[in-house]
């Protein structure tokens, strides 16, 4: 296994390279507390934090989510499904401890 470093002034390279292609989440100052959004700016990335006040986790379980949407009129009712849900998830910045937690939901919810 080879080991590779990515120094702080290179996350932009990384968002870039990534962003494109991925729904890229990281660590941001939210109201003075640390979360994890959706990054449209990589200058916005937190990396020096000691806890989040929202985990990671809250990515791929949101509280609250859209299912779908619709339209009414006299006659009809147009649904339309989600059209992100295939869309890739890549979270950065998370801590070991976190990231071991994702492998704790993959094994419970492989059954």
């Amino acid at each position: 296994m080879e080991l590779k470093l990515l120094k702080k002034d290179q996350v932009g390279k990384l968002y870039s390279e990534f962003s494109s292609e991925y729904d890229f989440y990281a660590p941001i100052n939210k109201k003075g507390n640390i979360a994890f959004e959706k990054i449209e700016n990589p200058d916005d990335i937190i990396l020096d934090y000691l806890n989040s006040k929202i985990p990671p986790k809250s990515v791929l379980f949101p509280q609250n989510e859209v299912l779908f949407e619709y339209t009414l009129d006299e006659k009809n009712v147009e649904i339309t499904d989600r059209q992100d849900l295939d869309r890739k998830i890549l979270i950065f910045g998370i801590r070991p401890c976190d990231a071991y937690s994702f492998e704790l939901f993959a094994n419970f919810f492989s059954f």
